[in-house]
């Protein structure tokens, strides 16, 4: 039981990265509109806030498996 519990979390948080990542992206976008005064310069730069968000939750899951293990984080 206490195995799908985990799963479940594990997707759960996984799903929430994922549905945060166009907001992100939009909130990038529009900043850096206002940065650089154009609608078109921005668009260079999703490529790498999806590579971001990808490394991100690459990296988020794993330590937050190992973290969950650890009795102050229960």
């Amino acid at each position: 039981m206490s195995k799908i519990r985990g799963l479940i979390r594990i997707t759960f948080n996984l799903v929430a990265m994922i549905v945060s990542i166009p907001p992100m992206i939009a909130g990038y976008y529009v900043w850096e509109r206002v940065l650089y005064g154009s609608w078109i310069v921005p668009l260079a730069s999703i490529p790498g806030d999806i590579i971001q968000s990808v490394i991100g939750i690459g990296v988020a899951i794993p330590v937050c498996i190992v973290l969950k293990k650890i009795p102050v984080f229960k």
